[in-house]
């Protein structure tokens, strides 16, 4: 669960999409009707996370076989601004940069002779060679396990592969942020890591950074019993909330000294919050950031992703090629207060 959210607000979160377009028909019509009329004067933009083989094949088979335009991000932009008219175009977007994008969607692309666009979070893409895609399944030198499997924590296109995309032409590549990374936004602790928390397929994006003498953890190891605070999206741009590491480093000391165990113990969370609790009365270095210091880091985070991102493609020096952000989580998700509260919206 994303950890700025209640179970029933992530739920809500997850299938707002559905019901505003299949409820509320808030959507082309092509989502929903069962004839929908041509798409002229229109751009359809499908954002996938993950492909599914035979559904992204089946789908861009269609595309290709009705005479489908696949545009560029920099097309697009063209489209939309005026600068570049065409009839029957789609734009296809990855978000995350998961490595379904080079074992699955890839392949289908180029098999196709379509392409799309690829939203990176570049500080957390590993290094690598690339791996075995579909084409090697049907070569018979993988199999369809090999390349489907996301392994928790693990679960990104390396830099290898994101360079032969690029080099192929399938994709262009776009920021999601540069570690896709929730902030302690209140000194409310919501969670604790235990069994059942899941960080998520990369990057452990559902614990929040915390800061360490004077370092921030990007990696987020989800370790037992580490506190979670009230957090939000880096960049919601609400203050960021320094947690004293002794409290953490307390309550993580704590579930280990108590063993495997302890959090088969009905009341282990009660008990870490009283650990928490004590150690906070005793810590001093606790702050919230000031608001030019929520900028700054904001436009570090920013200007250091589109470094990276251009440095490892081999974009062209100054050609400003990428240009194009995707927010990290929902943009619209829950405004918490400075005690990670919800925040009411303001009156109309």
């Amino acid at each position: 669960m994303n950890p700025i959210s209640s179970p029933a607000s992530w739920w809500l979160q997850t299938k707002r999409h559905w019901f505003d377009a299949f409820v509320l028909h808030n959507a082309p019509a092509f989502v929903y009707a069962g004839a929908p009329r041509p798409t002229a004067g229109t751009i359809p933009v499908f954002t996938f996370h993950t492909a599914d083989p035979r559904r992204f094949d089946a789908q861009c088979a269609h595309l290709a076989r009705n005479g489908y335009r696949t545009l560029s991000s920099a097309e697009y932009l063209d489209a939309m601004a005026g600068r570049l008219v065409v009839e029957k175009a789609v734009l296809i977007t990855f978000d995350d940069g998961l490595r379904h994008v080079w074992t699955v969607a890839h392949p289908v692309l180029k098999r196709h002779g379509l392409r799309a666009v690829c939203f990176l979070v570049p500080g957390q893409v590993p290094e690598g060679a690339p791996r075995p895609t579909l084409e090697d399944v049907d070569a018979g030198r993988a199999t369809l396990e090999d390349v489907l499997r996301l392994e928790e924590g693990k679960g990104l296109a390396n830099w290898g592969e994101i360079q032969a995309m690029r080099a192929a032409g399938t994709f262009d590549f776009h920021s999601h942020s540069l570690h896709h990374h929730l902030v302690p936004v209140a000194p409310r602790i919501v969670d604790f890591v235990g069994p059942g928390y899941r960080p998520y397929a990369f990057g452990n994006i559902h614990v929040p950074v915390y800061r360490t003498g004077g370092v921030d953890d990007v990696a987020r190891t989800p370790v037992p019993g580490l506190p979670v605070y009230a957090s939000a999206p880096r960049y919601q741009t609400l203050r960021r909330f320094f947690d004293d590491p002794s409290v953490r480093e307390a309550c993580v000391r704590h579930a280990a000294a108590r063993g495997p165990g302890f959090f088969r113990e009905r009341g282990w969370k009660q008990e870490l919050r009283g650990v928490a609790a004590a150690a906070r009365r005793a810590a001093r270095d606790e702050r919230f950031e000031t608001r030019d210091e929520a900028l700054d880091a904001i436009r570090e985070d920013l200007v250091r992703s589109r470094r990276m991102i251009e440095e490892r493609t081999n974009a062209p020096e100054d050609s400003e090629e990428v240009k194009q952000l995707v927010h990290g989580f929902d943009p619209d998700g829950p405004q918490l207060d400075s005690e990670g509260q919800p925040r009411e919206a303001p009156a109309a």
